[in-house]
């Protein structure tokens, strides 16, 4: 082995970069680091839409990375099974919970004391329960008619009444058997909000609040005046976006302002541009024009812009946050967020993505009356796990 060592520094010493040769003992645990790239291919859906060019954030894709072999693979979750033979899992958690005495109004009415505005689903309308009280249906089975006999009563049947809360938990009341059915898709951010929903139904009835509440309503008569709505389900704009300022200033401080110009993405068929972080603060919402007869056009476009937010409920198209040297814009429609030091960027991303996920929708008043139907690719199994309290 020395004499290996010799031979191979003799014939590499004309370099001008020294080789070193080691010669490790026998039986020695040798220790090389080095550095391979992984090289993924994008599949599927997410191959569909190419990531936006000239963005710091452009190389950032969310998606499953599955390893077969030596090879990579990044695909979205519902084309696992296409491309990866995988197949993908829904659980279902559905809980029960008796409630006695507790109204559906007292039930809608803590809830919204809890989330806010709360989305009340329609019921299917139960187009077969109209010939209840003895409909004369004829069946006709070997020349044989038979005819049902008539109900002597008609039981009234009562529909269920279903919310939907922060977009992911259904809460049923069904008001004969005076039961509760909480359902949810489970994953960790459902479950954190099935919990406190549960929580809320177990205290409803013995909870300070309600029992109040539920003490102003023993009226013998219908004269009395109709209670108030809870005032935390019906927030306007303005409020949602002071809460929001809010959390935003007790984690970056006091520097946070409106900005007043919406973001336009094409301006005479030029791309608009928009000042970096390193820019004067002073032009910061001024964005950069490059005829000035354009002036009145852009002044058009930004109040027809302007009029299209006020309408979705949106007070005013951003935020902008300063910390120390760094600027970062918040675009409130699509909470998008600016700033060319990343650090800053990442960091106010996650507090706005958290906020958002706290607290229900910013803007929209009313979702889709519709339950969420999430793709499932075909073959999944679903689980579902129930619990009676």
């Amino acid at each position: 082995m020395m004499r290996l060592k010799s031979k191979l520094l003799s014939l590499n010493v004309d370099k001008e970069v020294k080789v070193k040769v080691y010669t490790p003992a026998n039986c020695d645990e040798v220790r090389i680091p080095f550095m391979v790239d992984k090289v993924a291919r994008v599949v599927g859906r997410l191959a569909e839409t190419s990531p936006p060019i000239g963005q710091d954030d452009s190389r950032l894709m969310d998606g499953v990375l599955v390893q077969n072999g030596f090879k990579l693979s990044m695909m979205a979750s519902d084309d696992l099974r296409e491309y990866a033979g995988l197949t993908t899992t829904m659980v279902t958690c559905k809980q029960y919970i008796t409630l006695s005495t507790a109204s559906i109004d007292l039930i809608r009415w803590a809830l919204e004391s809890t989330f806010g505005l709360i989305e009340e689903i329609n019921s299917p309308s139960s187009e077969a329960v109209k010939g209840s009280n003895g409909d004369a249906s004829e069946t006709q089975d070997d020349s044989v008619i038979k005819k049902g006999e008539e109900a002597d009563e008609e039981i009234p049947s009562r529909e269920l009444t279903t919310y939907l809360i922060m977009g992911c938990v259904f809460v049923k009341y069904n008001p004969q058997r005076r039961e509760v059915e909480v359902e949810w898709e489970g994953n960790m951010m459902n479950d954190g909000v099935a919990d406190a929903v549960m929580a809320v139904l177990l205290t409803v009835e013995s909870s300070p609040a309600a029992v109040k509440r539920s003490s102003k309503n023993k009226q013998c008569h219908n004269h009395a005046p109709p209670l108030p709505s809870n005032p935390h389900s019906q927030l306007t704009p303005d409020e949602r976006f002071m809460r929001l300022c809010m959390i935003l200033e007790a984690q970056f401080g006091s520097e946070i302002a409106a900005i007043e110009r919406p973001k336009l993405k094409y301006h005479g068929g030029r791309k608009e541009r928009f000042p970096s972080a390193a820019e004067d603060a002073s032009k910061v919402d001024t964005p950069d024009i490059d005829e000035p007869e354009d002036e009145e056009e852009l002044r058009e476009m930004e109040e027809l812009e302007l009029a299209r937010l006020q309408s979705l409920g949106i007070p005013v198209p951003g935020i902008e946050i300063k910390v120390d040297n760094h600027v970062a814009r918040v675009w409130l429609e699509t909470l998008e967020v600016e700033c060319s030091y990343p650090v800053l960027r990442d960091r106010v991303r996650v507090v706005v993505e958290r906020a958002v996920e706290t607290v229900a929708d910013m803007w929209n008043t009313k979702a889709g009356s519709t339950m969420p139907v999430k793709g499932i690719p075909n073959g999944s199994n679903t689980i579902k796990t129930e619990q009676v309290v």
